[in-house]
């Protein structure tokens, strides 16, 4: 499962993060987070534990993603 699969974004054809990298979106720089540029792993990650569903569910278990 990928980042765009979860969170119905619809900017996927615009994100670095596409097509190989949805399923660990989190570490790759400038990502669409939401529609919002993320910039640095720092800020990301930051936003990523406290607000992405995607990155909890990855984190928890409870999505499983294929690389």
């Amino acid at each position: 499962m990928t980042c765009w699969e979860v969170l119905h974004c619809g900017k996927e054809n615009e994100c670095p993060a596409y097509p190989k990298s949805g399923a660990c979106c989190w570490s790759v720089t400038g990502t669409l987070c939401c529609g919002n540029k993320r910039g640095t792993y720092d800020d990301k990650v930051r936003y990523c534990r406290a607000a992405c569903k995607f990155y909890k569910g990855v984190m928890v278990g409870s999505i499983s993603v294929v690389s």
